[in-house]
């Protein structure tokens, strides 16, 4: 999730999706992608309070957690297809 407040350098971070399902963000576990991606902005100087973490993180071809969540939701077998269309 690249990251640039005003004033300041952009800053990529990275989430990892954990075995238990928890997004890990600067080693720091979080429950819920908004929570992780907040943690990420504030990390990189916003004074932001609120951020969408359905829609601010993206896979490298620009496909957001929602994209994947509603495929996912639809096929409704568990399965993502890893080339979302």
């Amino acid at each position: 999730m690249p990251c640039k407040p005003r004033n300041r350098e952009q800053k990529v971070y990275e989430a990892f999706i954990l075995d238990d399902g928890l997004l890990q963000v600067l080693g720091r576990s979080f429950s819920a992608p908004s929570y992780a991606a907040l943690f990420g902005i504030q990390d990189a100087g916003s004074s932001r309070s609120t951020v969408n973490g359905w829609t601010a993180w993206r896979l490298g071809d620009g496909c957001t957690l929602a994209d994947i969540r509603d495929q996912w939701l639809s096929d409704g077998d568990g399965h993502v297809d890893a080339n979302l269309s």
